[in-house]
């Protein structure tokens, strides 16, 4: 299927028809034709028509978003992984240095919101803010790359228009848990409650990265040329854009500075571009790698030292098949469509009627993977390279194989694949008069039924706040400051959070063991804060029947372990809420290595 003139388009999807624009210029030799019979920028912005609607679509995609999220914070609590940049930032803000080891993806383009939110005691609401203020960025790409792909694709549609952003609110506004099985537990695995709700997943990344591929779009397809100076000025933004979102999270280097090398490969050999143009474009990603590179310089020079923690390996081949099943169940459980495992009976409509979802979605990618095949464009070209890069890095590597807890890892193809639902929407509503009232009436029925569930989350979890899902941290936190320490050591998993928690009036550092010996754990974590004095000291041992506490071996489950590994102490006292704190008049970790978990170590 071709790209949509608006020649094949019914008269009641039309806009309302606009003054024709004056001819563009003859291009220069050697120069693409215009695409869309040489369309000025003006008319691109007018093709997509329906003000008043757009708006009342924006209105009806972001409040489905948020929906979702103020009833997700209800499955998805701060933990120590979604608090560690904001303990960071603290510590440096109350005058400690700053010498921190952090995963290659650093995150570091949620700096300011991280700045923002300090000003607030850490607490539910911070945390809440931190959510909001990433996922507009994320709202924001997904709402522009979708207007850049209808107004290029579907020009005057008020079907597709009204159809994408319908598609792109029952996604976003997708039900965070399962109202009626038993017991009552986010839908799928915890990755499908979740995903939204990390601020250091990769929302904002993902958000920028579609404001780019709508920015690529909207510049390939101008007529004519821009002058140097304007040409100048948009090199730098984009060089400066790419950089600093490739040093973030260096997966949008495979992922985005891929496809559009391959998208401007293919314009070039196809003979849609001319050599200067494509080089243009090349030369941006050159910018970038420039901007990547500096900005490593210049963070390593402030103490931020960025490392590979975790190995990519290609998986085995006989294990390929197994992982492409993995990148099916994930892709259900990203649109709650997953049946297996739960209960019959339970949620089944719901369940059902996301899966038609989910089929709308691919079926779109596959036909505009087809149409790519006739005639490339530079908006569904390089955003189909993206998402198909971006899902053969999960399904070829290791990651797949790593259960539930990596389907996250397919999130960001699935959120670029949305506005191509709108291709086999509207081909279903155009095969017949009847269709289209059916194709609106399944939109708004699955938008509804999950924002009614959502909706039922507020209404029953409201009233009772947020406290009680940090109960048992606020009991750690309380025996601490009663007894009167500041500084103390936790794993992992019970150190950020904690600490956080405490808004650093109580210190929790992590430690973990290694080789029989107990070390200081030096990653995400600012580590200047190992050193804060203190002639006594706690550790706090957690329960085992606490979600997300432990991930290391099960001796550091057992307080009597700690004890023959760092001495007896002082005072021995059961928390009521479960765990063990083991309070010493000394601080213990003094003598402790420091340890990095690099890949090389």
């Amino acid at each position: 299927m071709g790209s949509p003139s608006t020649a094949e388009l019914p008269t009641i999807d039309r806009a309302p028809a606009t003054p024709a624009s004056p001819a563009a210029p003859p291009s220069r030799a050697g120069s693409e034709p215009a695409r869309e019979g040489g369309r000025t920028p003006a008319d691109r912005v007018r093709a997509l028509g329906y003000v008043p609607l757009r708006r009342l679509l924006t209105g009806l995609v972001s409040g489905a978003f948020l929906l979702m999220m103020l009833a997700g914070q209800y499955f998805a609590p701060a933990h120590s992984d979604s608090v560690a940049q904001q303990n960071i930032v603290r510590s440096i803000l109350g005058g400690q240095p700053s010498d921190l080891v952090v995963p290659v993806d650093n995150w570091w383009l949620h700096a300011p919101f991280y700045l923002l939110t300090s000003l607030l005691p850490a607490g539910a609401t911070a945390h809440l803010l931190d959510v909001l203020l990433t996922h507009a960025v994320l709202l924001a790409g997904i709402l522009v790359f979708t207007r850049t792909y209808l107004r290029e694709l579907f020009p005057g549609s008020r079907l597709a228009l009204v159809a994408a952003h319908l598609a792109a609110a029952w996604a976003l506004g997708l039900a965070v848990y399962l109202p009626w099985a038993d017991p009552v537990a986010p839908l799928g695995n915890e990755a499908a409650a979740t995903i939204f709700l990390t601020p250091n997943h990769r929302n904002l990344e993902t958000g920028v990265a579609l404001l780019l591929l709508a920015w690529f779009a909207s510049w390939a397809g101008r007529a004519g040329q821009a002058s140097r100076r304007r040409t100048a000025v948009q090199w730098a933004a984009a060089s400066l854009s790419l950089g600093a979102l490739t040093y973030s999270d260096p997966f949008f280097l495979y992922t985005l500075a891929g496809s559009l090398v391959l998208a401007c490969a293919v314009f070039w050999l196809t003979g849609r571009w001319s050599a200067r143009r494509a080089a243009g474009v090349l030369s941006v990603l050159v910018g970038g790698a420039v901007v990547h590179a500096a900005l490593s310089v210049v963070m390593r020079a402030l103490g931020v030292h960025a490392i590979e923690n975790v190995g990519s390996f290609f998986a085995p081949a006989q294990g390929l098949v197994g992982n492409l099943q993995n990148v099916l169940t994930a892709y259900l459980v990203m649109f709650r469509a997953s049946p297996w495992g739960l209960p019959i009976g339970a949620s089944v409509a719901l369940v059902v009627l996301n899966a038609v979802l989910a089929v709308a979605v691919l079926a779109g990618v596959a036909l505009a993977a087809r149409s790519q095949f006739r005639r490339p464009d530079p908006v569904r070209l390089p955003a189909l390279l993206f998402i198909l890069i971006g899902t053969a890095a999960y399904a070829f590597s290791t990651l797949a194989a790593s259960g539930p807890a990596s389907f996250r890892y397919v999130f960001v193809p699935v959120l670029a694949a949305l506005p191509f639902a709108t291709e086999s929407l509207v081909r279903v509503a155009r095969a017949n008069v009847r269709w289209r009232g059916v194709v609106l009436v399944v939109l708004c029925g699955g938008l509804l039924a999950n924002v009614a569930v959502n909706a039922s989350v507020l209404v029953r979890q409201g009233p009772l706040g947020t406290d009680r899902l940090y109960a048992a941290n606020e009991a750690v936190v309380e025996a601490v400051e009663e007894a009167g320490y500041t500084k103390g050591y936790a794993t992992f998993w019970n150190a950020n959070v904690n600490t956080y928690l405490a808004d650093r009036e109580v210190l929790f550092l992590p430690v973990t063991s290694r080789a029989g010996e107990v070390v200081k754990y030096d990653f995400l974590v600012n580590t200047p804060d190992f050193d804060v004095a203190a002639d006594r000291s706690f550790l706090y041992v957690a329960p085992n029947d606490v979600p997300l506490v432990h991930e290391g071996p099960p001796n550091e489950l057992d307080p009597q372990w700690w004890v023959a590994a760092v001495g007896r102490p002082s005072e021995t006292r059961q928390l009521p809420t479960g765990g063990t704190l083991l309070f010493y008049d000394r601080d213990i970790g003094a003598d402790l290595p420091l340890w990095v978990p690099a890949v090389e170590d």
